[in-house]
C-alpha cells in the first residue's frame, strides 16, 4: 500500500490548492500487471480526477476532489451518538508528517495543527486491521479526518465503517 501511495503522490495537478480523496479502490490483481512508476490519469475535469497506480501485483484506483473546501471543527457541531468500546485510533501530527514525508505528499491540507489525515494513511491502517488474505478494499471518504479526531472501527460481514464526530469512512472488502 505504501508504494502505491508513493506513486500516486507523484501526480502533478496544475493550479491545484489541494486534493482530497473521495474514493479509493485497492486490489490484489489476479493476473500480471506491469508496475507503473507514475500514476496513470484515467479521467479529469475541473473538479475531480481519477488515477491508477500499479505495483507488485496490486493496484490502487483513486478518485480525488480538486481544490476542496475543508470544513473546520465547529464546537457546536452535532456529534454522532455512538457508545462503542472499540476506540481504534487518534492520529497525531508526527504520525502524519512521517507518512507524508515518506510518500512525498506535498498536499498543503496535510500540514499544520488542523491537518487533514491523508486518505492513503487511513487506508493503510484500515487494511492492516482486516484479514491478511483480502483481495479488494473499496473505501468512500465521507468527511475529512483531522488530527486528534477519535476514530472508532466497526467491521461486519465484509463491511467496514470508521466513525467519530461524524461518519468518516465507509467501505467493503473481499
Amino acid at each position: 500500500m505504501r508504494e502505491l501511495a508513493k506513486i500516486t503522490a507523484r501526480l502533478q495537478v496544475d493550479n491545484s490548492k489541494g486534493i482530497m480523496i473521495i474514493k479509493a479502490l485497492w486490489q490484489r490483481e489476479s493476473s500480471y500487471i506491469e508496475d507503473d512508476f507514475i500514476p496513470v490519469l484515467l479521467k479529469e475535469n475541473r473538479r475531480m480526477l481519477t488515477c491508477r497506480a500499479c505495483y507488485g501485483g496490486e493496484s490502487l484506483t483513486t478518485t480525488m476532489l480538486l481544490n476542496p473546501s475543508v470544513a473546520g471543527h465547529p464546537e457546536e457541531e452535532r456529534l454522532l451518538e455512538y457508545h462503542w468500546d472499540n476506540k481504534w485510533h487518534i492520529f497525531n501530527e508526527q504520525e502524519v508528517t512521517e507518512f507524508i514525508d515518506d510518500v512525498g505528499d506535498n498536499n498543503p491540507i496535510h500540514r499544520g495543527d488542523k491537518a487533514v489525515v491523508p486518505g492513503f494513511l487511513l487506508m493503510e491502517k484500515i487494511k492492516d486491521k482486516l484479514p491478511k488474505n483480502i483481495s479488494r478494499l473499496a473505501l468512500s471518504f465521507r468527511n475529512a479526518v483531522r488530527l486528534g479526531d477519535p476514530l472508532y472501527f466497526d467491521i461486519q460481514a465484509g463491511k467496514v465503517n470508521i466513525m467519530g464526530r461524524k461518519e468518516f469512512i465507509t467501505g467493503t472488502y473481499e
